[in-house]
């Protein structure tokens, strides 16, 4: 990962810079968490080389009540897509409505920066990565939902991915956009759509996994180690095993946040369900992370007194 300290712009993106308008435009389609969350680190104001970074934003979400009646594309410098990606019947991710959205946006002759913040399958940001398009992003998200728009601003590390067009230029001015209206990262990086892709779901699988190790091991301890048999018991175990670095302090808490056992919410289990398919249909199954989603379904509906 690259320290945001040593990034260096491009000839074009320090051309922009040098002349970039007083008020630029952009458009957030999508106003769920992630949209809330790239709404809150576009419209925080700061100073950034002794200028102040002012953006104009719009949001396009009709099912919640955001409509733009004369919806231009080309009125904007930048449009950033964070519709939802359910799920789909056989467990794959339903990324139609951000192919859709690129799609009409082309077609329109706009060729406006895109950048993709929606969950996507490691399909379509091949599709994506192959389009004759430099000017196409995408940057998978990796919020709490609970702490989405604070998490947003202040970032341990960031990965664009590109498609064979781009040569760092779409990604880099994205970064660059972040920076200028006050969003910190202290890593960044570029690579391949696909790899941005992969690393979304190898992450968000791997703290799965590891929620589900820790629920098994606070069966293991309350049952066998400590007849005390309180969270409490397990949380000092807990304190204790995350003060190895390697371990970390994340995902070890049982019950959960949501006050539950095993991994919930609106992201683990789709993605786990969406790679686990794409690695089957590979021909190279994930069998581990197969089981853990097993185990997870015997905890979400398991009742603890």
């Amino acid at each position: 990962m690259k320290k945001t300290k040593d990034i260096k712009s491009t000839k074009k993106i320090q051309d922009y810079h040098a002349n970039r308008p007083r008020i630029e435009r952009f458009l957030i389609i999508g106003y769920g968490a992630v949209g809330k969350a790239v709404f809150t680190g576009l419209t925080t104001d700061s100073i950034k080389n002794n200028k102040w970074t002012k953006y104009s934003v719009d949001i396009l979400d009709e099912p919640a009540g955001y409509k733009l009646p004369h919806l231009d594309y080309s009125d904007y410098n930048g449009i950033i897509i964070c519709v939802p990606t359910p799920e789909g019947p056989m467990g794959e991710c339903n990324d139609m409505m951000v192919e859709q959205y690129y799609k009409e946006i082309r077609f329109q002759k706009v060729s406006s920066p895109i950048l993709i913040k929606s969950t996507i399958s490691i399909e379509l940001a091949v599709l994506l990565e192959n389009e004759d398009d430099d000017a196409i992003t995408y940057s998978p998200e990796f919020l709490v939902e609970a702490d989405g728009p604070q998490q947003f601003l202040r970032q341990p590390f960031a990965i664009y991915g590109e498609s064979k067009r781009c040569s760092r230029y779409a990604g880099r001015y994205w970064y660059h956009v972040f920076e200028y209206a006050g969003v910190e990262t202290l890593d960044v990086d570029w690579t391949t759509m696909r790899n941005a892709a992969f690393v979304k779901y190898a992450v968000n699988s791997f703290l799965a996994m590891k929620v589900v190790f820790f629920n098994e091991l606070s069966s293991l301890y309350n049952g066998g180690v400590d007849d005390r048999n309180t969270e409490t018991v397990f949380w000092e175990l807990t304190r204790l095993i995350s003060a190895d670095p390697r371990i970390g302090k994340s995902h070890i808490h049982v019950p959960g946040p949501d006050l539950k056992y095993g991994f919930g919410g609106k992201c683990f289990p789709k993605d786990t369900n969406a790679f686990t398919r794409f690695a089957r249909n590979t021909g190279s199954p994930l069998k581990l992370l197969e089981k853990a989603i097993d185990i997870n379904k015997e905890l979400r509906n398991e009742i603890k007194e």
